[in-house]
């Protein structure tokens, strides 16, 4: 059974090599890519999402798809090679592949509102590569999870601490950016790393915390704390959808249309902005910063913070919620006077 799942990794592998290749083929040469089924192929890969931090999406598919062919057949040709930590780490790489393209695939749904039939296709490929690495994977790899768990947790609370200090420095730029109402081309470009830099975090901190659980799937699941904890990350994805996928973008799109030299003002918004932006900005901010905090204090203090109990643990978190949030709208209605005087 391993050998036919790792062959079908593999062919799975050149189909997403191919479709990778042909992707960046002719976006390289500037020709309308072919999109079936009435797709948006070209409004997509050429939108402000098709670089993560800088490097073309269809980039770094290549580099996966190879490295996923190549390492399996690898397997196939010396099947004693094959140790737990390969298939983790095999594991890994196909589980990251699956999280990005859930991000990609969130991003067509709900931003760019545009599908690409072959990133379909593609996010299809990965989910079918991790499903074929796992069923042929044997689980041999959980002790070796269980035996590196304080490296686990070592990654887990560094991912949650990076999510922490971007959320920290994303409230700052926004509300630095609310009191003039102003953003400059520098700005909206750090809030756009800023966001992947979140998106990034988060999806680190699913992987290794699944490093964490599955070991000790038993006990993990009846603790309260990790309960709340999945709870809080479940709310930092939604939250997270809403600011970096609908409020953002929007400074970020102004920088990039108008490009102005740096250091100058990208966009200024006008009186008539303010009720289009509404009071939701006020509330995901504060909310996205709370979050990542209760996240990364619950990863710190598991164990104690679990002889609370599920139910204390939901008010604390919940009516710090109300706090920021009342906070929040509090400063847009000031603000709203303060703007209604222009």
């Amino acid at each position: 059974h391993k050998m036919f799942f790792n062959s079908i990794v593999i062919v799975l592998a050149f189909g997403g090599f191919s479709l990778a290749f042909y992707i960046y083929k002719t976006k390289k040469a500037n020709k309308p890519l072919a999109c079936p089924m009435d797709g948006h192929c070209d409004a997509v890969i050429h939108s402000d999402y098709s670089r993560f931090f800088g490097m073309p999406v269809e980039f770094l598919g290549l580099l996966y798809y190879a490295t996923i062919a190549l390492i399996y057949i690898f397997f196939i040709t010396f099947p004693n090679s094959i140790n737990p930590f390969s298939i983790f780490a095999v594991l890994s790489l196909s589980l990251a592949s699956v999280l990005f393209s859930a991000y990609l695939t969130f991003i067509q749904a709900f931003n760019i509102k545009r599908w690409c039939t072959w990133c379909l296709v593609s996010a299809s490929l990965c989910a079918g590569i991790f499903a074929f690495s796992f069923a042929g994977s044997g689980f041999g790899f959980l002790s070796l999870l269980a035996e590196n768990r304080n490296l686990f947790l070592a990654f887990h609370l560094l991912s949650v601490s990076i999510g922490v200090g971007s959320a920290v420095i994303s409230d700052i730029l926004f509300f630095k950016f609310l009191k003039d109402f102003q953003i400059s081309a520098f700005e909206a470009g750090m809030m756009k790393f800023l966001s992947q830099t979140m998106w990034l975090a988060l999806g680190i901190i699913i992987m290794t915390g699944l490093g964490l659980y599955l070991p000790h799937s038993e006990h993990l699941k009846e603790n309260p704390a990790f309960i709340m904890k999945m709870i809080i990350l479940a709310i930092i994805v939604i939250n997270g959808a809403f600011l970096n996928l609908l409020v953002l973008p929007r400074m970020v799109k102004a920088s990039l249309e108008n490009n102005p030299p740096e250091g100058q003002f990208a966009y200024s918004y006008e009186r008539s902005d303010l009720p289009v932006l509404g009071r939701l900005p006020f509330a995901l901010g504060p909310i996205s910063l709370i979050s990542w905090v209760s996240v990364f204090l619950l990863g710190l203090f598991l164990d104690k913070a679990a002889k609370l109990g599920l139910s204390n643990l939901a008010l604390v978190y919940f009516s710090a919620l109300f706090v920021v949030v009342a906070a929040g709208l509090a400063i847009s209605r000031t603000l709203k006077k303060q703007v209604s005087k222009f």
